[in-house]
């Protein structure tokens, strides 16, 4: 398993305009392996969020909410289990996260 921050880094990606997650309840794991490159980038994130497939890894959708708003985000909802995620300006830099990651959390970041 590796993040979309190791992906976009390898590839050497210039620009990212929008993500589209729906990964039946580990939306907020990959949202944390993109970190990086939401701050760098800020692309417009379309994300499910559906309470019983969060459930499933132990946590509620309002974290989504909460982690995306802690990376200078806001959130309109777009349908009953989906959202769209709008920022401003990039946000400074940051040392990319190399931390080890057990089931797809990291533990830097957790």
């Amino acid at each position: 398993m590796d993040t979309l921050d190791n992906i976009l880094e390898r590839k050497k990606t210039r620009k990212l305009d929008l993500l589209k997650i729906d990964t039946e309840g580990c939306e907020l794991f990959v949202l944390r392996g993109a970190a990086a490159c939401l701050r760098r980038f800020r692309p417009l994130v379309i994300c499910e969020m559906h309470a019983p497939n969060t459930a499933q890894f132990g946590y509620h959708p309002s974290a989504v909410t909460e982690f995306m708003a802690g990376l200078g985000y806001e959130q309109t909802t777009i349908s009953k289990n989906d959202a769209l995620f709008s920022a401003g300006a990039p946000l400074p830099a940051t040392k990319p996260c190399n931390t080890s990651v057990d089931n797809g959390v990291c533990h830097a970041c957790a």
